[in-house]
C-alpha cells in the first residue's frame, strides 16, 4: 500500500504544490469533529458526501493526502496513526513518499475513507473475487484483499467500493486494515458501519437486490 510521488522541480521556479502538502510545510493531523453520541456510544461521521455511525472509541483523523485520482476524506482508528506523507528535499527536486506508517496492535483496526475516480470506471464491473452488494440502495462491492505489509501487521484488508451518485466515473472507498486474533467484534462493528451508511445529500434508491453484509474472511 505504498504510494510514492516523485516531483522534479528546479528550486528557482518558486512555489511547489505537493500531493501531501505545500513545500516545505509538513502536513499535520487534525482531529475531526467530536460527532454526536448515539444510544450505543456511537459518533456520527458526515463529510465528503457520506454519513454513517461508528464507535465512539475510534479516533477520527484528517490528513491532507491528495493523489492524481484520489482524495483521502478521513481516517478512523483504534491505534496511533502517524502522518502518512514524508517530504524529502534535495538540491533539484522534492520527493513525497506516502504510505501507511501505522502499526496495528492485537484486536485493532484503521479505516480509511477516500474518494477516487478513473475514466471509464463502472461500478457494475466487479474485480475478481469481489462480491456485489448495495449500500443505501446504490450498487457497491466488497473485497477481501491480501495483507502485504508486515510492518502494518494486518490479518485482513477489507475494502468497500461505493457508487458516487454525483459522478459516474467516481467512487468512494472504505478500506479497513484489521488485526485479530478476535476478529468477530471488529467485523460486526464494520458491518454495522456499512449498514448505517447514507449519502448526503440523499439520492433516490435504485432498483435491485437489498444490501447484504460483508462476508467473513
Amino acid at each position: 500500500m505504498r504510494r510514492t510521488t516523485l516531483i522534479g522541480v528546479w528550486l528557482s521556479v518558486g512555489g511547489l504544490m505537493a500531493s501531501c502538502s505545500m513545500f516545505p510545510r509538513t502536513p499535520l493531523a487534525t482531529p475531526g469533529p467530536p460527532g454526536t453520541a448515539g444510544v450505543s456510544d456511537l459518533r456520527i461521521f458526515d463529510e465528503g458526501g457520506l454519513t454513517f455511525s461508528y464507535p465512539a472509541t475510534w479516533n477520527e483523523l484528517h490528513f491532507p493526502v491528495n493523489g492524481s485520482f484520489s482524495h483521502l476524506i478521513a481516517t478512523l482508528a483504534t491505534v496511533s496513526v502517524p502522518v502518512p506523507c514524508a517530504t524529502t528535499v534535495d538540491p533539484s527536486f522534492t520527493t513525497i513518499d506516502c504510505h501507511d506508517r501505522f502499526q496495528l496492535t492485537p484486536d485493532s483496526l484503521v479505516v480509511e475513507i477516500s474518494e477516487g475516480g478513473s475514466p471509464g470506471f463502472d461500478i457494475s464491473r466487479l474485480p475478481a473475487g469481489a462480491i456485489a452488494m448495495r449500500v443505501d440502495g446504490q450498487p457497491a462491492y466488497v473485497e477481501n484483499l491480501t495483507a502485504d505489509d508486515p510492518e502494518v501487521g494486518a490479518d485482513v484488508i477489507r475494502t468497500w467500493t461505493l457508487s458516487n451518485p454525483g459522478a459516474v466515473d467516481n467512487f468512494f472507498s472504505i478500506n479497513a486494515s484489521i488485526r485479530g486474533p478476535d476478529l468477530g467484534p471488529i467485523e460486526d462493528q464494520l458491518t454495522a458501519l456499512i449498514a448505517s451508511l447514507r449519502y448526503d445529500p440523499p439520492v433516490p434508491r435504485s432498483s435491485g437486490a437489498t444490501q447484504i453484509p460483508a462476508p467473513s474472511p
